[in-house]
């Protein structure tokens, strides 16, 4: 297979402390130089973010006023492409050697018109609610790639996304409306093939990056996460039908893993209480069974240790602290609340990369 053109967006809003090792990570790649185009969307930067991006060679800047949103940032960007595929990553992303590589060979399937791959933790060793929020992106990752190896198509993880640069065209570009653009932009493209799979998760082709490393990050993280998911089903799901709408919900469901447990844990309780058969609450351990063996699986596959189990509770605390922004985000749908594109705060790489 000939190796496509392949261009790589990212936006950037004053990102001073990581776009420089993300710039580096992409231009080290395992990828023919001259088949790689890397375009900037430095969006109304007021650090060195612009200065940085400009140190280095053959990578081109699109510049100008901060804008909304993520999807509005990677709109100014994407149609000047090159490359027939547009590759996605944050400024805060390690791209590692066969990321491009990996994901981009899956494109000469003509039926295939996104692809993503892991979305691995480089700060897992930084703070408890880094160390915590790991244990949720390695599930997410394995996750994706078990439904994707049963057939059904992926939501794109929004730091690690490659699409056909026609597929952008046709579903005309990312939804400025919605603040999560990776969800959208996956339901979007999902919703112009429906009876044939159209999308791939590929393990091999991976990512790092950052974690939010405290409370308010995080809390500002998950309140767009929300939001967005709330704005998507406004726009996308009404009107899908009932076997779309459960295709599109069973991949949120590695967020409300915690809550479940929960759930699971309250009910027996009362079953106890009130003397009831725990047999009727068979299904739900079933489930609870299978999905546990999920998440075991996902640290397995991505070779982490089995110890950093340990961080669960907390986990368990910030996953269910998301659960209870949902009616949050869906009040400030209802009055019609402005959505603000809020990023996490950002360290900086300080670590070394784990392996896989």
């Amino acid at each position: 297979m000939e190796l496509p053109l392949v261009t790589v967006v990212i936006p950037a809003r004053n990102e001073e402390k990581t776009i420089g090792n993300c710039l580096k990570s992409i231009l080290e790649a395992d990828y023919p130089k001259e088949k790689m185009e890397v375009i900037v969307a430095v969006d109304g930067c007021t650090d060195k973010t612009e200065e940085i991006v400009r140190s280095f060679k053959n990578v081109n800047v699109v510049a100008g006023e901060p804008k909304t949103s993520k999807a509005a940032a990677l709109n100014s960007a994407w149609p000047s492409a090159k490359g027939e595929i547009v590759a996605i990553f944050d400024s805060d992303c390690i791209v590692t050697k066969d990321c491009i590589r990996e994901a981009v060979k899956h494109f000469s399937n003509p039926d295939i018109n996104a692809v993503s791959g892991p979305s691995l933790s480089y700060n897992e060793r930084g703070s408890l609610m880094s160390k915590a929020l790991s244990l949720e992106t390695t599930f997410i990752s394995y996750y994706e790639y078990f439904l994707n190896k049963h057939g059904a198509d992926i939501i794109t993880a929004g730091n690690n996304m490659f699409f056909r640069k026609s597929i952008l065209k046709e579903v005309g570009g990312f939804d400025e409306e919605v603040i999560v653009e990776d969800l959208a932009i996956s339901i979007a493209i999902k919703r112009k093939s429906p009876k044939k799979q159209c999308s791939i998760f590929e393990p091999k082709s991976v990512v790092y990056h950052e974690e939010p490393p405290n409370f308010n990050s995080f809390i500002r993280q998950r309140r767009r996460w929300t939001r967005g998911a709330v704005q998507a089903h406004n726009k996308y799901e009404k009107s899908a039908s009932m076997k779309s709408f459960l295709s599109d919900a069973m991949h949120g469901t590695y967020f409300y893993f915690p809550p479940f447990t929960f759930i699971i844990t309250a009910l027996t309780a009362l079953f106890l209480y009130l003397s009831l058969p725990l047999l009727y609450l068979s299904p739900l351990y079933m489930l609870f069974i299978f999905v546990s063996a999920l998440f075991i699986q996902s640290l397995r596959f991505f070779k982490q240790s089995l110890t950093n189990i340990a961080y669960f509770p907390i986990w368990f605390f910030l996953s269910n602290l998301q659960a209870l922004l949902i009616p949050l985000s869906i009040l400030e749908e209802l009055m019609g609340k402005q959505s603000i594109w809020y990023r996490p705060d950002r360290a900086g790489l300080s670590t070394p990369l784990p392996t896989i």
